[in-house]
This record gives structure tokens, sequence and C-alpha cells, in this order.
């Protein structure tokens, strides 16, 4: 299922055969904006000519009123000239203005409420903030209340924050927030579309901030964020094809949020999970995840799908896919996992049944930790490649768990190791494990069921230390011949 963005359909004024043009200029007769604002009615364009303004100025009852900058038109929200606070431009019940083209500076607080951004509106419907440059403003450069707000191709440098936005049907789109206090883009509202945005250095905050539910984030550039690149708090949105890198925490967090997708994204360098799911039914698939820390992938809810993902260059002890949660109930499928120091694949489920499928892992784990390592009863591990790990290949530590049709080569240790602790009822059918420094096949776990299996070129193809409640129809190359299993 993929998520659905509505836009709102808004009213505006049409345009009146009496609506005017009200002329802005240092030199001519209005010579404030806030003059040329209050000589408009709704549906005019106050043109604003080039200059420095020092103004705080607002737009009250006035709907469909266009401001707009010609030329370099400079809005510094200090009155005073050096000195001065308050908002830059105040937008009161007024749908659909739209404030365009101005270079707007130096909004304060005044201690009174006012927090200092660069355009505030607040019940208006459809406002419209677009090519417009914000520098140095106390709080948000934009913060729109209101349904269908839409930021366009502005950029904001330094200040508090970059772009808020609370209602439905809203659009933030090629926005470029830099170094800034704050989030980069925070949002809250349903189906909204934040798009090729470019949040770059947020000293306190995430890059972009969702809360909404039915929103897409995508084709959007985050980078040096103190906290998430992305953190999603609300359920059902859709984060696609961004790219992350050098993010001080997750790349991207999903927090108590269902049906997530999150797709090919490519995310490199964070300090945490790359991915972080904390909720059900998620997507994750053909993500690409690089220098990560603890986790690429980390799963703590259930019923989720990760899928055609590649995953790479985990530092110490993080592992490339996590699963850790008492729900489980989830597949892992067709993901390529190399060179993560801890674990590949790592499955900690207690309920459920976790599907382990077709994934390629190779030169994952250590001497002490296993490329695929399973502790969730009820797992199914079929048809991995599994290779060159400096540890075992595939570890099992719980019950009733199928290990079947995986090809397991050359790892340190064991190929697969069915382990004493809590390994009750393991299934080994049809894999082929060759070339491992240790045993091929070592069990040291109860009622283990070895059939079909293909070992050779191992240390030792077969080790018992457990129980074998059925040996039959394998196949063992080194190890003596007409080897015999003890069977307790």
């Amino acid at each position: 299922m993929r998520v659905a963005v509505i836009v709102a359909s808004i009213f505006v004024p049409a345009a009146s055969a009496f609506a005017a043009t009200i002329t802005v200029s240092p030199t001519g007769a209005i010579t404030t904006i806030q003059g040329g604002i209050d000589a408009a009615v709704a549906g005019d364009t106050v043109l604003v000519k080039a200059g420095t303004y020092h103004e705080n100025v607002t737009i009250s009852a006035t709907a469909g009123l266009v401001l707009k900058a010609k030329g370099k038109v400079i809005l510094d929200a200090r009155p005073n000239g050096a000195t001065g606070s308050g908002s830059a431009i105040t937008i009161a019940s007024s749908d659909a203005v739209v404030v365009e083209g101005f270079t707007i500076q130096h909004a304060a607080s005044d201690g009174m409420g006012d927090l200092g951004r660069g355009v505030i509106a607040s019940g208006s419907i459809g406002v419209t903030v677009r090519k417009c440059t914000f520098i140095d403003c106390a709080d948000f450069a934009v913060q729109v209340t209101g349904v269908s707000a839409r930021v366009d191709n502005c950029k904001v440098l330094g200040g508090g924050g970059g772009v808020n936005i609370i209602g439905n049907g809203f659009s933030v789109t090629k926005t470029t927030v830099r170094e800034v206090d704050d989030d980069g883009i925070r949002v809250n509202g349903l189906l909204g579309l934040v798009q090729s945005c470019t949040i770059a250095g947020t000293s306190a905050g995430q890059g972009i901030h969702l809360t909404g539910q039915g929103c897409v984030v995508e084709k959007c550039l985050i980078s040096r964020t103190a906290s998430e690149g992305v953190l999603a708090s609300n359920d059902s949105n859709l984060i696609q094809k961004n790219v992350l890198r050098d993010i001080d925490d997750q790349g991207i967090h999903a927090i108590a949020a269902d049906s997530m997708q999150i797709l090919s994204n490519t995310i490199t360098g964070t300090t945490d999970e790359a991915i972080l799911i904390d909720g059900a039914d998620a997507i994750v698939q053909k993500n690409k995840v690089a220098d990560f820390r603890t986790a690429g992938i980390a799963v703590e809810g259930s019923a989720f799908t990760i899928k055609q993902n590649t995953l790479s260059g985990g530092g110490i002890n993080t592992a490339g896919i996590n699963v850790s949660t008492a729900a489980g109930g989830g597949t892992i499928e067709k993901n390529s996992v190399a060179d993560v120091r801890d674990g590949g694949i790592v499955v900690e489920a207690t309920a459920g049944t976790t599907q382990i499928l077709k994934n390629v892992v190779q030169r994952c784990g250590a001497a002490g930790s296993s490329a695929i390592r399973v502790a969730g009863n009820a797992s199914i591990v079929d048809g991995n490649k599994v290779k060159d790990g400096a540890g075992d290949g595939i570890s099992i530590s719980s019950d009733t768990v199928l290990v079947q049709n995986n090809v397991v080569t050359n790892n340190g240790l064991d190929g697969i190791d069915v382990n004493s602790i809590g390994a009750d009822g393991t299934q080994l059918v049809a894999n082929s494990v060759t070339g491992n420094g240790a045993e091929g096949i070592e069990n040291n776990g109860t009622n283990t069921v070895c059939t079909n299996n293909v070992a050779k070129n191992n240390r030792t193809d077969v080790g018992n230390d457990g129980m074998f409640l059925t040996f039959t129809g394998n196949v063992f190359f080194t190890g003596g011949i007409g080897f015999v299993p003890e069977i307790d």
C-alpha cells in the first residue's frame, strides 16, 4: 500500500475587476510596507520595490492579498534600526495570502509572547510563502497554523528553526534550512508533503519532525543534525528517496508509529540506528545504509517487512538488522548485509514467526558473535547465503526453529551452531555447509532434527554434545568414513 497525498482545495477570492496594485518604494508616495498593506483590500497586490525596510508588519482580515518584492527587498524586523523586536510579518484571519520574494531578517523575541518569527500566520487558510530568504530569526522562520499552507523555494540561514506547519494538506517544497538551533522542518497535519528540501545543520533538533498522518517526505537531503534525521511519531507516513548523512542519532526513527513505509532512502554515518522502527506493519524496503552504530535497521514492533535493503560497514557492537521485540512476527527477505562487526541479522523476538529468507550475509560477526543469530522461537531461516564471517555462520538459541536450504561457507567458527541455551526442536534440513573453521554443524540442543544436509571441508563436519531426535540422509565428506553421530 502506498500513502496517497491529498491536497485540500481552498477558496481563493477571484480577481476583482477593481483589484489594484499598490506600490511601495523608499522614495514613493507610500514608503512603508505596512502603509501599502493598509491601503489594500482583498485581492490586491502590494508590490514592494528594492530597499531596506525596518518594520513589523501585519496583514489582518484581508483575503487574497499578494505581498511581493520587486528586486532586492530586505525586511528587517527591528523597527528602530539596530534595535527592536517582534515577528517580521504577521498574518491573521486572512485566507489565500501570498508572501513572495523578500529577504527577512533579525526577527527577535519581544519577551511578551512574540518569539520572533519571520512569517507567522494563524486562523488563515491557504497561506503561501515562496522565494523568501530568512536570516537569523529567533524562533522559526516560518510558522503557519492553518489548512493548505505552502512554503516553496525558500531559504532559512541561521536562527531558531526552519519551518513549522500545523494544519492539514500542507506542502513544504524546494526549501533549504541551514545552521539552525531547532528542527529544520516541523510539520503536524494530515495528508501533507515535504519534498526536495535540504536541511544542513541543526544544533538541537531533528532535520524533519513529522507528527501528522498520511504524509510523504521524499527527495530531501538531510545532514549534520544533532538529533534524528527524520522523526515520525504518527501512523501511515511514507518516507522515501531521501539522502541522510552525518546524523548524530537515528537516521530515520518511527516511534509509536504503525503502517510506516520507509523506501529507497540512502543513509550514511549515523551515531545510532540508521533506521529504527517502533510500531506495527512497517515496510522497510530498498534502502542503502552504511557506517552506522547500534544497528542498520532495528525493529521494536510486529508484522514488519524488511526487504531488499543493502547494509554495510557497522561499527563495534552493531548489527545489520536487529529485531528485538516481544511481539515479533515479520519477514526479513532478500537483504544484503556486509562487513558488520557484531551480527548481520539478529532476531530476538519471543512471539510470532519471524522469517529470514534469501538474504546474503557476508563478512559479518566477530569471534564471539554470528552472522545470523536467532534467539526467537518459531523462526524460519531459509535460503540464505552466509559466508566469510569471523564467528559462527548461523547460530540458533531458541525453540522450534526451522533452518533449511541455506549455503554456509568459510566462516571462522561453526557453520551452523545449535546452541544449548533454549534450543529445543531445531530442524536442520537440506543445508550446504562447507569450508568453516570449526564444525560444519554443531549440535548442543535437544530433539534436533538433522536431515539431508551436505557438509564438506570443514575442520569437522559435525559435532554433537546434545541430542539428535532424527539424523538421516546427511552427506559428510570429512570427519571419517562411515561417520555416525552420537544420538543420545
